[in-house]
């Protein structure tokens, strides 16, 4: 700093500055100053040889504990809903490994997921819905599906496992085609009796999401059309695109059964397609 500026702020001060030894007279005023002024404080807002609240309170603990005078405090109180998680092997259960925790969680989202389903319907199976029921944040429900979509066809995976059940069933009769055939649709109509819900959502609703849900069942009812190409070979053989077209005709009355508050009309559907069948081949 310029010594005549230096000399201006101590003047400020109160104090005449000597001509003979400025250095002198600015040593002298900081000295007062620093005289004036309350103790600085040093460290974290603390003064020196203060101590922080952990040391007061370590020094605290230890005086209780040589004068006999423990302070134990009550233990806490767990949350119920963590009393539930721990019930059952979930994600907080420890002794399984990664792995089979993430596993536990797609279960659990998979089961709330059909759950929603049949209680409020297919619109109402959301993230949200699914996330929120399930206790599960949505970046965990998004570690395992990319969305609605994925979540609801892997529910349809999941839940045609039963009428693909019921067609290896019939195929395994050892029969010809044609009665493969009408076994395998006697299960599909067993199929919907059983579960009227879920035969919706496997046969008509999860179908129309797009492509993808749609291939889950194609190749059960391409074989079906298939069977009857073959069964026909030894009267009068039918088409592939005749068979497709009986098939894909029959599968419209089974949706055509969930529009309406009874299915009296399951039983009779079966039979008629043998009668029709028996009549194409004798033409």
């Amino acid at each position: 700093m310029h010594p005549d500026r230096k000399a201006l702020e101590l003047h400020s001060l109160g104090e005449s500055v000597a001509p003979e030894s400025l250095q002198t007279q600015t040593r002298r005023i900081a000295d007062r100053i620093e005289e004036r002024q309350p103790a600085v404080r040093r460290g974290r807002g603390r003064p020196p040889g203060s101590k922080n609240k952990k040391t007061l309170a370590r020094e605290e603990a230890a005086r209780r504990m040589e004068s006999g005078v423990v302070n134990v405090s009550p233990p806490a109180e767990v949350p119920e809903r963590a009393l539930e998680w721990s019930e059952h092997r979930g994600r907080w259960d420890r002794s399984l490994s990664p792995h089979e925790r993430r596993e536990e969680q797609r279960r659990r989202l998979l089961d709330v997921a059909h759950a929603i389903l049949r209680k409020n319907g297919f619109e109402a199976v959301t993230v949200d819905a699914v996330t929120e029921a399930a206790e599960v944040g949505r970046q965990s429900f998004y570690a395992h599906f990319d969305g609605r979509a994925e979540l609801l066809l892997a529910l349809h995976h999941e839940l045609a496992r039963t009428l693909f059940a019921g067609f290896d069933l019939a195929v395994r009769g050892g029969r010809g085609s044609n009665e493969v055939v009408f076994a395998a649709l006697d299960q599909l109509i067993a199929f919907v009796r059983t579960d009227r819900d879920r035969a919706c959502f496997v046969l008509r609703d999860a179908p129309r999401l797009g492509q993808r849900h749609h291939a889950v069942l194609r190749p059960l009812f391409d074989a079906l059309a298939s069977m009857l190409v073959l069964g026909s070979l030894q009267s009068r053989p039918l088409d592939d695109f005749t068979s497709h077209l009986l098939i894909g005709g029959f599968r419209t009355r089974v949706e055509a059964l969930f529009e309406s508050t009874s299915l009296a009309d399951a039983d009779r559907l079966v039979p008629a397609f043998r009668v029709l069948i028996e009549r194409l081949e004798a033409r």
